[in-house]
This record gives C-alpha cells, structure tokens and sequence, in this order.
C-alpha cells in the first residue's frame, strides 16, 4: 500500500502541475477590480450558509475530531478551486463561454484565499507559540524560495530556448524534481502546496481513494442527511451570491444559475483533502465514505444541470423581425449591394482549400465583395484561457495596391 500511496502523490503532483501552469496571474490581477464583490460574496456566502444548517443541527460536522477541524472544513468547502472548475469546463467544453472566463476568475481569487488559510492552518495547528513562529518561517521561506529562485530559473530557461524549438531533456527532468522536492518539503511543514508548481486524470490517485473508502461504514443515516444539508446550503450560497453581484454586472438569471453550479463542481482538491483528513484521524470511517459519494453524486447531478443551461444560440427558423431582434442572419437573406464579413477558423492545414472553395461559392463581387477574417488555432499548453493574437507579418506597402492587398 505504500508503493500505491507514493505513485498516487506523484501522479496528482504532476496532475496538478499541469493545469495550474495555465493559471494566468496577469488576467487575474487585471480583472480584480471587475470581479472582487463576486468573489467575495462567493467566498463569504457558502460559509455563512454552511455555518447556519450545521448550527441549526445542534452539532457542526458528525465523525469530526478536533477543536480547529470543523472551520476549516467549512472553509475549504467553501472555495472553488481553479483546478477542479478548469479540468471541469474543458471537459464540458466550455473553455470558451461567458461563465467559463468570470467562473475562472473566481476560482483563481479563492486560490489566493485559500493559500492565505492555509498559512494560518500551519500556525494555529501547532502545540506552542515558538513552534507556529518557526512552521510560519519555514512556510514564507519556501514560498520565497519559490518567487525568487525557481521562478527566475524557469524565466531563463524559456529566455535561452530559441523561439519554436523544445525545451531541452535536461531542463525539464530539473523542472520535475523540483516539482517532487516542493512537494515533500511542503508535506513536511505541514501545508499542501506542492501544487504551486501527464495530462488526464491521475488514475493511480483514484484507485487510492477507492480502496480507503467502506461504503458498507455508513450507517448513521443522521450523519448522511447533515453532509447533504451542508453540500446544498454551500451550492444555496453561491446561488444567492452570484445572483446578487451578477444584476449589477447586467448579466441574467440563468448565467447567474449556470456560473453557481460550475463554481460548485468538486474534484481532485476535494478528494485529496478527504485522504489528507482520514489520515489524520479528523474524519471517521463514515464520515470519509460519506464525503466521497457525496463528491461523486454531487457532480454527477450538477453536470447535467450546466449541459442543460448552457444553450448557445442556435439557428432556427426565425421570421424577419426576429432575425433583426437576434441579429443572426443566413446567407440565403445577406444583402447582394454590401460587404459579407466571415469568421473562418483554421486548425488543421488541409482545412484551407475547403475553405477557399466555399469562398469562391459565394460567388464574391466588386459591389458585394467578401470580408474575411481568419483566426489560426493553434493549442497552446499553457494557457486554459483563449487569446487572440494579431498577425503582422503580413503588413508590407505594395508598389502597385490592389484591392486585394488586405488578404493574407
């Protein structure tokens, strides 16, 4: 068991290594003061929520051990996770939408939140005051260590690699050693970071988990029922708050619903953390089953929820009026007397003569001439945002202009 334990830490470090290198600090840093009361209210809501359900019970979390344990659960359960909502959305393809760039965002800000936490998680876990001070010095030295000294390395790295050629065999072994070693010494102060730093689901993980869990332990229906009240009041809190900010960002109701329930999808955080407490003996054998189905149950109700939701326009028959309403149009109704602005979008090479072809179907004019505009998608590792990049390799002066000039 101890061979599975170690795979599994080593596939979710380098799961987690993975997405969270497409995590875009600038994007966060320049949305912040757009999105700030959103991510509030969906931080503080779920808690409050959350606190309310577990008070009214008379007891706050059943199966939990630990005077300090019961907030922290609370807390942890209230945060989206920029892991779980991006593995999430790509799977539901909807990197692209609305909901996925404000969900993102959201998820990125509860981040910062969440690190904030669990620094004062390794300080108030300690049995004295000296020994907090120095778990507290450690964690700030290695996150330093990380800004000041990894962070530089790997920006020269990608300074001394020539533009289009792969990073070398050796810088990518140092890279992943690195990874491992953030990961001990993290496990070793007391806090899990290693995430800081295959794609696929770490499949070694899950057969981890499966084999903790006894779902033959739940008897206590009583406890059941808690655990589902507190997962809907935290779901309840995130409704509420996105439909309070998102009517002074002029967004509906149903984005509003459609946001909240991306923002409750759970995933690999949630699971690692359920692992991290049994081990700890802050959860009972009940209790671990208990949070895993409801992990489980949880997004196998809500991911059907969103596919509903989300419903892209779709092209219909629609009447005149509402073809001006919609502002969609076909090409059996484009005026023959103005300029047809296209979209096309290129992934694969062999995709261009069949779209050249049907540019030349359109039969294009000098009083209806075509205006194309074509986006190049090329997939970028990096990065779970699109970004639009201009090309400009293509603006020279010409000795004799045509009006052809502007094609590429």
């Amino acid at each position: 068991m101890v061979v599975l334990a170690t795979m599994s830490n080593m596939a979710v470090y380098l799961y987690m290594f993975v997405i969270c290198i497409k995590m875009d600090a600038i994007m966060l840093t320049k949305a912040a003061k757009h999105t700030w009361k959103l991510d509030f209210c969906c931080f503080v809501f779920p808690i409050i929520f959350t606190i309310a359900v577990a008070i009214g019970q008379n007891y706050f979390l059943p199966g939990a051990s630990g005077s300090a344990f019961p907030l922290q659960f609370t807390i942890m359960s209230s945060i989206s996770y920029f892991i779980v909502i991006t593995r999430a959305l790509d799977e539901l393809n909807l990197l692209s939408s609305e909901a996925e760039q404000i969900s993102l965002l959201v998820a990125m800000h509860n981040e910062v939140v969440s690190s904030t936490f669990q620094i004062l998680g390794v300080a108030f876990g300690q049995q004295d005051v000296k020994t907090s001070v120095y778990a507290v010095l450690s964690l700030c030295s290695l996150i330093m260590f990380a800004f000041f000294v990894i962070r530089p390395m790997l920006y020269w790295i990608v300074k001394i690699t020539p533009k289009g050629k792969p990073v070398k065999e050796s810088y990518v072994i140092v890279i992943l050693l690195l990874l491992f070693l953030m990961g001990l010494t993290t496990d070793a102060i007391g806090a899990s970071f290693g995430m800081a730093i295959s794609d696929g689901w770490p499949l070694v993980f899950f057969v981890r988990i499966g084999y903790f869990t006894n779902l033959s332990a739940i008897k206590n229906q009583d406890e059941l029922m808690m655990y589902g009240a507190i997962a809907i009041a935290g779901c309840l809190g995130k409704l509420v708050a996105c439909l309070l900010v998102l009517s002074s960002m002029k967004l509906s109701k149903r984005s509003a619903a459609l946001l909240s329930l991306i923002l409750s999808l759970q995933g690999v955080v949630e699971l690692i953390q359920s692992i991290r407490w049994k081990h700890l003996h802050l959860l009972t054998e009940q209790t671990y089953a208990t949070s895993i189905i409801g992990i489980v149950v949880g997004n196998a109700i809500i991911t059907p929820l969103i596919e509903m939701l989300y419903k892209p326009a779709v092209t219909k028959k629609f009447n005149l009026p509402n073809l001006v309403r919609l502002r969609i149009r076909s090409l059996r109704i484009t005026s023959t007397v103005e300029e047809l602005q296209i979209v096309t979008c290129i992934q694969d090479k062999e995709i261009v003569p069949i779209i050249i072809r049907l540019l030349e179907a359109l039969n294009p004019k000098e009083i209806s001439p075509i205006s194309a505009y074509v986006i190049y998608l090329v997939l970028v590792a990096s990065q779970s945002v699109p970004t639009l990049a201009p090309y400009k390799n293509h603006l020279r002066k010409f000795n004799q202009p045509s009006s052809s000039d502007n094609i590429i």
